[in-house]
């Protein structure tokens, strides 16, 4: 994916997102990995503590974007779900990141 030019590589849920930061660090922006179908029965703990795992495995040094892995947020997730979700991204992703 690397070699085509390709600035950003979306992934989901089921990647191993520690193997594909060590392959693409530095190389290529990372898109994911939120599970936007799950997130329907997401509460403030579990919006944390997803949001801290993707920041802890994929943040240092740059080149994440937090965002769903199936390219839509299903209608029935609470608005409240996406708001905790940016704040749990300004309090655990603002850089330089702090150990999570």
């Amino acid at each position: 994916m690397i070699d085509t030019g390709s600035a950003v590589l979306g992934f989901s849920m089921n990647d191993d997102l520690d193997d594909i930061k060590k392959a693409t660090q530095n190389k290529i922006c990372l898109l994911g990995n939120l599970n936007a179908v799950d997130m329907i029965n997401w509460d403030a703990k579990k919006i944390q503590n997803e949001v801290k795992n993707i920041i802890r495995k994929a943040g240092e040094g740059g080149g994440l974007i937090l965002s769903d892995s199936h390219g839509e947020i299903p209608w029935q997730v609470p608005e409240e779900v996406l708001l905790e979700i940016a704040e749990s991204v300004a309090q655990f992703g603002s850089y330089p990141l702090a150990r999570v």
